[in-house]
């Protein structure tokens, strides 16, 4: 799912998310997003709550402003999804 309508703050449930950053432009973001799906895919064949975001920085720099230096691609996991804050969530390394 490309980042929309949410705009990085509250969302309507409680499903842990996992959103990567990613830019357009970038070969390493390009080379990741087929393990990105990949991965989506495998965990929610065992957890369909999980939720995966993709988010283009170079549509929405100020989402990703906000989760630190602009490197890409950047994973980020929100256990409690309720609240999608860089405080609230845990980058993956």
């Amino acid at each position: 799912n490309d980042e929309q309508s949410n705009n990085g703050s509250n969302n309507n449930n409680n499903n842990p998310k996992v959103v990567e950053f990613y830019d357009p432009k970038c070969g390493a973001c390009q080379a990741f997003k087929s393990n990105y799906i990949e991965i989506a895919k495998k965990v929610q064949s065992l957890k369909p709550n999980v939720e995966f975001y993709g988010v283009s920085c170079e549509l929405y720099r100020n989402i990703c402003d906000k989760y630190g230096p602009p490197s890409v691609p950047k994973i980020f996991a929100f256990p409690d999804g309720a609240r999608v804050e860089p405080d609230d969530g845990i980058e993956v390394p």
